[in-house]
């Protein structure tokens, strides 16, 4: 499929290399034996625990939104069970002192009458104990629904985002792309002409005023964007300032913990006020379904099958399919039926 510059735009295919499955093996029997010193420690766990669930989420190699895929499946069966749930966050790439990305960025809509005594730790999401995987039952809107039923996003959140949109966007159709690039080793990563051949049809579909709102982890890329599309390119200025090379910005030392979960937060918020979103594979830009249910977006990639498990939301985002292919292959399968 040709688009604008000559450019094809082939969405990749998730191979799984010999090396992959060789990885893969060698880290079978620590998975098992994860699994095995879990239910050893399901005695705090919720098939002994008669009360509420207070948890402490503590795994400094989770990203943002995973920690806030591990809130929704806590929050799922406090709903479920009826019972308590208090969570908070102690991985130290998003905290700041004592203060975590759940309280500065976030309010408790139904905060506890006295605090909690007693926390327990997970680093592992099976350390909770849980009784199913809530995670394969949620859709956009009951996501949307149960977050937002006990939190609300903080008033300054909402205003940066409000003041972005409000200046850059400036009541334009606009284009989001989120690419992610480092650390990438669920997933292929995607070469630069095919994620641009992307937004060249994209683009090319939309109003010669549109703009292109550019969340990406890498400086390269994003100047790539500005050379390529000149002055329709609006971004964040992100606090953590974007990789050089292929060191992930969660995993970086030294950045304050609420700024880099500030800037990832705000990148989602704008990219889920965007008129439609190209992706790769990212639970990030996957979230921005989550704040905005409707939002028209699409993956160029997928993870590899080796993965453990599609995780929500990243699962249920449809592969990318150029504008107006659809319906011209829905037209043409017409004209064969009828012709």
């Amino acid at each position: 499929m040709s688009v604008n510059g000559g450019i094809k735009a082939v969405v990749p295919k998730p191979l799984r290399s010999l090396a992959w499955q060789a990885m893969e093996r060698m880290e079978q029997p620590r998975k098992n034996m994860a699994w095995r010193a879990a239910r050893a420690r399901r005695w705090w766990s919720v098939d002994v625990c008669k009360g509420g669930l207070a948890v402490d989420i503590c795994n400094a190699n989770l990203g943002f939104f995973a920690h806030l895929d591990w809130v929704l499946e806590i929050l799922a069966f406090g709903r479920e069970s009826g019972r308590r749930v208090d969570i908070k966050v102690s991985s130290r790439n998003y905290i700041s002192g004592e203060k975590s990305f759940l309280d500065a960025l976030f309010i408790d809509k139904k905060p506890g009458e006295e605090p909690v005594k007693s926390w327990k730790r997970m680093s592992l999401q099976e350390h909770m104990g849980l009784p199913k995987r809530y995670n394969y039952a949620f859709t956009f809107e009951s996501a949307n629904a149960l977050l937002f039923e006990r939190y609300a996003l903080h008033p300054e959140v909402i205003r940066d985002v409000e003041e972005h949109v409000a200046g850059a966007f400036g009541g334009r159709q606009v284009l989001g792309v989120h690419y992610r690039g480092t650390d990438k080793v669920e997933s292929p990563r995607v070469p630069y002409e095919v994620a641009l051949g992307a937004i060249d049809h994209e683009l090319g579909c939309l109003p010669e005023m549109a703009r292109l709102f550019v969340a990406t982890d890498e400086q390269k890329f994003l100047e790539t964007c500005k050379q390529r599309y000149g002055g329709r390119v609006v971004y964040l200025e992100d606090h953590v300032a974007r990789s050089t090379g292929f060191e992930a910005i969660h995993k970086r030392a030294g950045a304050d913990g609420l700024l880099r979960s500030k800037d990832a937060l705000l990148n989602c918020l704008c990219l889920a006020r965007c008129s439609a979103v190209v992706k790769t594979s990212s639970i990030l830009s996957a979230w921005a379904s989550v704040f905005n249910p409707k939002l028209k977006i699409s993956t160029l990639t997928r993870r590899y099958a080796a993965v453990d498990h599609f995780p929500f939301p990243e699962r249920d985002i449809p592969d990318y399919v150029p504008t107006g292919a659809r319906a011209r292959a829905a037209a043409s399968l017409v004209e064969d039926r009828t012709g």
